[in-house]
């Protein structure tokens, strides 16, 4: 199926094309851009974003080849266009616009983060479009002001690789297209002008719906969602727990109590936030390269309240000997950030507390 939209009474088309997956954007542009085809400053009537597999992004491929096959051309005729490449689904593009005294602005974005930032098919690609006479300094103003508002949008949405808030992936790239020579010649384009604060606005939105859309990211994801972002699962937990529980023998249906209790608590408002505290010192400490010295004890005393929050006086106790022993995912927290050890122990000693009171 090929979807086509006029966007503005100008040249603008929008063409999805949901069998090859690709977007195609129609009309006549001068474009900067860090696109892989075409990319820097030039004139086209076309950009366009393909979605390709690993095998595509090879380094012994030309990239040319991939949007010949894809786009059914030849290689003349690809010198007309500015083209992006992403694994992400290209169908669950984020396109959104906005009036402003002087013009208008269009932008469509995909975005896909994946497991591993290494991988080439993690990318976040900004396509703006405007009507507006920007100078070329007003164009490169614009690539400042989309690549804050993208990291913030990350930022939001608390996004981490090795332990550390993403600003971005190694293939992002962007393209500022303006298609249009009416009206006077826009110089600046910063966050302080009324058109840079509505492109900050536009992609900051644009990202997290559209991260949302590939990848299940939200702002108020699950706290269970996030602690397993950081390879912190429920079976982790769980084993961990019962790892210390008479001598690691129990039933079935503890385990199962103990499970459903901690889901039921990482939904609570207070332990949520003590949580999302204990990640935040870890990332801060990590950046200033703190190591697990005596004299801080923040990480302990959070991890305390989460197990009397959840279990009462007892699990104080319960957080000591789990505190002490380190099993299983506590000890691997324990050499790769000084907080959270503490917070998942805090959770899990106050959750196996209930669980051993209701025997």
């Amino acid at each position: 199926m090929v979807l086509v939209q006029r966007v503005s009474e100008d040249l603008i088309l929008m063409k999805f094309n949901s069998y090859k997956n690709y977007l195609e954007i129609t009309g006549s542009f001068k474009v900067l851009s860090s696109a892989p085809l075409n990319g820097g400053f030039c004139e086209c009537n076309k950009i366009v974003n393909i979605n390709v597999d690993g095998s595509q992004c090879s380094n012994d491929k030309p990239i040319s080849d991939s949007f010949t096959e894809i786009l059914d051309l030849n290689e003349t005729n690809l010198d007309s266009i500015v083209g992006f490449m992403t694994g992400a689904d290209v169908s669950k593009f984020y396109q959104g616009s906005a009036d402003i005294d002087i013009g208008t602005v269009h932008i469509w974005i995909t975005a896909g983060i994946g497991s591993s930032l290494e991988k080439d098919t993690n990318t976040i690609n900004i396509i703006l479009v405007t009507d507006i006479n920007l100078s070329q300094t007003a164009m490169a103003n614009l690539f400042i002001v989309i690549t804050e508002a993208k990291s913030n949008a990350l930022r939001y949405l608390e996004i981490t690789h090795d332990g550390d808030l993403i600003t971005g992936t190694p293939t992002d790239a962007i393209a500022v297209a303006k298609n249009s020579k009416k009206g006077d010649i826009v110089k600046y384009s910063g966050v302080a002008t009324p058109l840079g604060k509505t492109v900050y606005s536009l992609v900051e939105k644009g990202v997290i719906e559209a991260l949302e859309k590939q990848e299940g990211y939200s702002v108020n994801r699950p706290i269970l969602h996030k602690l397993k972002e950081k390879e912190i699962k429920i079976e982790d937990m769980t084993e961990a727990a019962f790892s210390l529980y008479e001598g690691g023998q129990y039933s079935e249906t503890e385990k199962k109590a103990f499970q459903n209790l901690l889901k039921q608590k990482c939904k609570d408002e207070n332990i949520k936030s003590l949580i999302e505290s204990g990640m935040y010192l870890g990332r801060r400490a990590k950046i200033q390269n703190k190591k697990d010295q005596a004299y801080i004890v923040a990480d302990e005393l959070i991890g305390m309240e989460i197990a009397q929050y959840i279990g009462g006086r007892n699990a104080l106790f319960n957080f000591v000997r789990y505190d002490k022993e380190k099993p299983g995912i506590l000890k691997k927290l324990d050499n790769n950030d000084i907080f959270l050890d503490d917070v998942i122990g805090g959770l899990i000693a106050g959750c196996m507390t209930r669980v051993y009171e209701q025997k």
